[in-house]
């Protein structure tokens, strides 16, 4: 199943990207057919202002207490394991297509991989990130 089967959200515009409106926007559906080889691994703030400082943990509340402050300066989303920050629409689409997560959420939490109240199928690994429960 691709992100175009799941995204109930919108239709692809003339370009085949989501609509304004759909939290998936900037996406590109052709992108999406691909497959993706990158994977989510950590849960991440990054500050907005210079020099965008990223801290990444299990969940955002520990990404807030490694910098000591919740900052209204900083946006959530999550690092990939190629190390790069995507808000949490991108990660989500990241993390379906690598098969981390079985459906899009309209909000992507770290509960997603982790929480069993959430099917998450991940343990939590401070060097790897998140680790297949059957890898560990």
């Amino acid at each position: 199943m691709s992100i175009i089967d799941n995204c109930k959200n919108c239709i692809p515009d003339d370009n085949n990207n989501h609509t304004k409106d759909c939290p998936y926007y900037g996406t590109n559906f052709e992108e999406e057919k691909k497959g993706a080889k990158t994977k989510i691994a950590h849960a991440a703030i990054r500050l907005l202002e210079e020099p965008h400082t990223v801290f990444i943990g299990k969940h955002h509340a520990e990404c807030f207490a490694k910098y000591h402050t919740i900052n209204p300066k900083t946006e959530q989303g999550f690092v990939t394991d190629t190390g790069e920050f995507l808000l949490r629409g991108n990660a989500a689409v990241v993390a379906f297509q690598a098969g981390q997560i079985d459906k899009i959420p309209t909000v992507l939490f770290s509960e997603d991989f982790w929480s069993e109240m959430y099917n998450g199928k991940h343990d939590y690994d401070p060097d790897k990130g998140y680790v297949l429960k059957e890898l560990k």
